[in-house]
């Protein structure tokens, strides 16, 4: 149960449940000092044993989830990559300003430069929306 009291918020269940397990974890280690190790087939708690069938669909969803994964993992790798390019692209053309400010101011005319492809000094136009049919009527 979470709790919110004067602005920290309080998990009280979980808090238990994770101190008894300290104290568990704290028992068992005793009992191990006094009585040697524990036999795997005298466990505490049972576990089911799964059906072929059931162990056959699972590793079937975990093959389909492993191929989701890769296909996921190719997409972050992809965005990475186009990030890290465009960044790239804004430094360059960031150098490129500052080389075509500098040659102005050094005597090189803007009509010159323009022949060699001085960046343009107008803002691009803004995109229009593109105009549907039914819109026109």
């Amino acid at each position: 149960m979470l709790r919110l009291r004067g602005g920290a918020l309080h998990l009280t269940r979980v808090q238990g449940a994770l101190a008894s397990q300290r104290d568990r974890a704290t028992l068992e280690a005793a009992d191990h000092r006094r009585i040697g190790p524990v036999d795997p087939a005298q466990t505490y708690r049972k576990v089911p044993t799964m059906s072929d069938a059931a162990t056959r669909i699972l590793e079937q969803l975990q093959a389909q989830n492993d191929l989701r994964m890769q296909a996921a993992n190719d997409i972050a790798q992809a965005v990475a990559a186009r990030v890290e390019a465009e960044q790239q692209l804004d430094q360059a053309k960031a150098a490129e300003k500052q080389a075509f400010t500098a040659a102005l101011k050094k005597g090189w005319t803007q009509t010159e430069l323009n022949k060699i492809g001085a960046p343009s000094r107008r803002r691009p136009r803004k995109k229009t929306s593109e105009t549907t049919p039914a819109a026109e009527s």
